[in-house]
């Protein structure tokens, strides 16, 4: 069992674990540690979660002078003359001097706090490059979903506009058909959004029987939205009713093969 005091040292190396900051021996020394020790393992987590959420920390601010002081005089003491017995203890682990494993460690420390650093500002980056592009996509996305709602209210209010309401199977309206002689406008309102690798299909019926292809689209989530610009091969005056199916794969097949889940005559 590791005893406390030794411990510490562990304690020390995960810091410059998490930032791939240790030298190769320590590095080996403190792996094989890890894997048997569970308290190394959560201190390595926690100072990974720490550097995941530098990007989000708070504008840098400057110290107080008592702590520019306590540093100040920290490194006045480490530089005073080392004991002879501290010396020798130095000396049996390999090391020439205690200044030099102070060296040593403050090389350490210097890398690990400019990888930390560096870890710091490269999260902010990208950070605020993804929130900005999030934020253009969102607004991008905006624009053009209230472009299509403005384009369908016109569209109804035009006067020679024909609406077809669609039902499904109970019933409720989950759609209505604005009909034009340039084609078809849909406004959509109640259709689940589709699964990956499935579309819905418009179709038109004419007095035969004959059912064709509208146009595709996909309901991304349930809420009102509108399709603009669906042309209508033919006559729209033979239409007789109009029909959503949701078919397997990206375009509209020559025929519906999927299940109909809205109708209605005009």
């Amino acid at each position: 069992m590791t005893a406390p005091q030794d411990h510490l040292r562990f304690e020390e190396l995960a810091v410059g674990h998490a930032v791939c900051a240790l030298e190769p021996d320590d590095e080996q020394v403190f792996v094989q540690h890890l894997a048997t020790c569970a308290a190394c393992e959560r201190e390595v987590q926690e100072h990974l979660q720490t550097l995941s959420l530098l990007g989000l920390s708070a504008d840098p601010a400057d110290p107080p002078p008592s702590v520019l002081e306590g540093i100040r005089a920290g490194i006045a003491a480490g530089n005073r003359t080392t004991p002879p017995a501290a010396r020798r203890a130095a000396r049996s682990q390999g090391v020439a001097s205690l200044d030099d494993a102070r060296r040593r460690r403050s090389r350490r420390t210097t890398r690990a706090l400019q990888l930390v650093g560096a870890a710091a500002a490269a999260a902010l980056v990208l950070s605020l490059g993804a929130w900005n592009l999030a934020l253009r996509s969102e607004r991008d996305a905006s624009r053009q979903y209230g472009d299509r709602l403005a384009a369908a209210v016109r569209d109804l209010a035009r006067p020679d506009s024909t609406t077809v309401r669609l039902t499904a199977d109970d019933g409720s309206v989950v759609a209505v058909a604005v009909v034009q002689d340039s084609g078809v406008s849909l406004l959509v309102d109640g259709l689940e959004p589709n699964d990956r690798g499935t579309t819905y299909v418009l179709w038109a019926q004419d007095r035969a029987g004959g059912v064709r292809p509208v146009g595709a689209f996909d309901v991304e989530q349930q809420q009102v939205d509108a399709v603009d610009d669906l042309p209508v091969e033919g006559d729209v005056d033979a239409v007789t009713a109009y029909l959503v199916s949701n078919e397997p794969g990206d375009e509209a097949p020559p025929a519906p093969a999927g299940p109909v889940v809205a109708s209605g005559e005009v």
